[in-house]
């Protein structure tokens, strides 16, 4: 699997689990403690505390906001608004960078195949 960004772990959401424990589990996995990322991402350490612990139900702007604290790449973006009921985000698709990336790893992959790639 080609990761497209090093800052957030590759980490992939269990059946049943939470944004909020989605949150907790790539903010410990970065080295951030609550305060740091609610800092970061501009909201309070106990809002943030209550997000993570499911008592406080995250709006689309503090998810977007914890979301680019953390650096989350386009497809963890949209993984993490749809745990918490919310349509993905405009900036959740892949960029032109990610998809170079992608196809890169992919044409290295088949070298020793015949391949057609077409716009």
């Amino acid at each position: 699997m080609h990761r497209i960004t090093t800052a957030s772990p590759p980490i992939e959401p269990i059946k049943g689990w939470s944004a909020g424990e989605l949150i907790a589990t790539w903010r410990k996995a970065q080295g951030f403690s609550q305060l740091s990322l609610a800092m970061k991402a501009g909201l309070s350490g106990r809002h943030l505390s209550f997000i993570e612990s499911g008592r406080a139900v995250a709006g689309e702007s503090s998810l977007q906001a914890i979301a680019d604290a953390l650096d989350l790449p386009a497809r963890s973006r949209a993984r993490l608004f749809a745990l918490a009921g919310h349509r993905s985000p405009p900036d959740a698709t892949a960029s032109p960078e990610e998809l170079g990336g992608a196809l890169n790893t992919l044409l290295a992959s088949q070298a020793e195949q015949l391949l057609l790639v077409k716009d």
